[in-house]
C-alpha cells in the first residue's frame, strides 16, 4: 500500500458522500417538458401537453455509479485491513485505521489516544514518508 492507495481511498469516500447527495437531490428535482400531442389522427389537430416527473434516468444513472464506487471502495478497505495488519506498531496501526478505514479526522484521533491533532499528523507523515510510492 501507497501513500497514493491511501489517498485514493479518502477522494473515493468523498466520492460516495457526493454521489449520495446528488442522487437525493435528483430524487427531488421535478422536471417538467412540453410535447405536442393530438387529440384525434388528423395531425392538424395538435397542441401542448405539459409532462411533468423526476428524471428517473439521471437518478438510475447515479444510483448504479454510487454502485460501482462503494464496490471500489469495499476492495480498498479490504486491502488496507490487510496491510494494516502487517504494521508492527500497534498505536500506528490504530491511527492508520482510524484515520483511513474509519474516516475520522486527526483531531477526534487525537482526542481519543491523547495526543494534539498536530501530533496525529505528524506521526501520520512521518509513517508515510517511510513508505515506497
Amino acid at each position: 500500500m501507497t501513500r497514493h492507495d491511501l489517498e485514493q481511498l479518502q477522494k473515493l469516500r468523498v466520492e460516495v458522500i457526493d454521489l449520495a447527495r446528488e442522487i437525493d437531490k435528483a430524487s427531488k428535482t421535478h422536471i417538467i417538458d412540453v410535447v405536442l400531442g393530438s387529440r384525434h389522427v388528423i395531425p392538424y389537430d395538435l397542441h401542448p401537453i405539459v409532462v411533468e416527473g423526476l428524471d428517473s434516468h439521471k437518478v438510475d444513472q447515479l444510483r448504479h455509479q454510487l454502485t460501482m464506487t462503494c464496490s471500489k471502495v469495499q476492495q480498498r478497505l479490504m486491502e488496507l485491513e490487510q496491510w494494516v495488519e502487517a504494521i508492527e506498531d500497534s498505536e500506528m496501526r490504530a491511527i492508520i485505521r482510524m484515520y483511513y478505514q474509519q474516516g475520522l479526522t486527526q483531531e477526534t484521533i487525537g482526542k481519543q489516544i491523547g495526543y494534539s491533532r498536530q501530533r496525529i499528523g505528524q506521526k501520520i507523515e512521518s509513517f508515510l514518508a517511510k513508505l515506497k510510492d
